[in-house]
């Protein structure tokens, strides 16, 4: 949280796992990752357990998913503690979002994307080539897509 609370931005997001230390959870998949660092020999672990949690986390067998994702997924195991909200886990992401003045694009392909150096906005045009959203563009803009191998 330092860096964070101390103003640090990074401009794609491998520099900011490469910041944290987290970078070389990325470049190989859970099952690769179980394999070097903990057990090359015993793979039960991994077969029994670590395959459902993913599964049902993901719905990814652990060769599929980025070693990190797989770490994550095992949170609750060590923890102890797994919370989920009344109204899906889903609601979340969409309180934060409907607190801010931001617009959310959902399963919306977006093919391009426009900086403008005088404004400093950026401006989003969809697979058809029309523009999305606000005619004087927008300040930030975060694109998500699924992890493809």
């Amino acid at each position: 949280y330092s860096l964070l609370n101390g103003g640090e931005w990074y401009k794609t997001p491998e520099d900011a796992w490469k910041a944290i230390d987290l970078d070389r959870y990325l470049n190989v998949n859970f099952s690769q990752f179980y394999r070097n660092e903990v057990s090359s020999t015993s793979t039960r672990l991994l077969t029994e357990l670590s395959t459902a949690v993913n599964r049902v986390n993901y719905n990814h067998a652990t060769s599929e998913l980025p070693a990190l994702v797989g770490l994550v997924s095992h949170v609750p195991l060590v923890s102890g503690d797994l919370f989920a909200l009344k109204e899906g886990n889903s609601a979340l992401p969409r309180a934060l979002i409907d607190s801010t003045s931001a617009t959310l694009y959902l399963n919306t392909r977006v093919s391009l994307v426009v900086f403008n150096p005088t404004t400093k906005t950026f401006t989003l045009y969809n697979g058809d080539g029309k523009r999305l959203g606000v005619k004087g563009g927008y300040a930030k803009v975060v694109l998500a897509t699924p992890w493809i191998q």
